[in-house]
């Protein structure tokens, strides 16, 4: 199953060329006008060039942002593959961050971006004590069943995951489900 909002991520993708376009045409224009003022070229004064630097600086920023939405969208398609490798229909963000080489804060930022904007689709952050992420396998509504377990070490009953693993939310101890 693909994750990815195509749709979205078609759009994305555009707009991110048009703002890589238009932020690297005015920051070439612009730039040459502080440039030129700052050396006299052709009697230009200082009050050219600031007006020339104020208009630089927001091309750069298009030009940032259409840089930013590209990697995003890279990041799209990255998480998409290893979404799709799972076979149960769930990741622990900590199995992430190691295939990705970055660290669970960065997965979780990223994935919370990603799902916000709706680059991906058909799959849930949740968070908690081993935070995962949940992937529906078809097009019926999905949701992971749950069971509750008691932790051995203070006794509390908690939910986790049928067949997984978790942490209590009470003394921070393991949980497993077959337990």
């Amino acid at each position: 199953m693909d994750y990815r909002n195509k749709p979205v991520l078609t759009t994305s993708n555009v707009i991110a060329f048009v703002e890589l376009i238009f932020g690297f045409g005015g920051a070439f224009i612009w730039g040459t006008g502080v440039i030129l003022s700052l050396t006299g070229y052709n009697g230009l004064d200082f009050s050219t060039m600031l007006l020339s630097l104020a208009m630089f600086v927001p091309n750069v920023l298009l030009l940032y942002a259409g840089v930013r939405r590209l990697k995003y969208s890279g990041r799209a398609n990255r998480y998409n593959s290893l979404l799709q490798a799972d076979a149960d229909g769930a990741r622990l963000v900590k199995d992430l961050a190691s295939d990705l080489g970055c660290t669970e804060e960065t997965v979780v930022k990223e994935l919370e971006w990603l799902l916000h904007r709706r680059f991906l689709k058909d799959c849930t952050l949740e968070r908690g004590a081993m935070p995962a992420v949940y992937m529906k396998k078809n097009t019926a509504a999905w949701v992971p069943e749950k069971k509750t377990v008691r932790c051995k070490n203070c006794g509390a009953f908690v939910e986790i995951r049928t067949g997984g693993t978790g942490r209590c939310e009470y003394c921070d101890a393991p949980l497993k489900d077959n337990e």
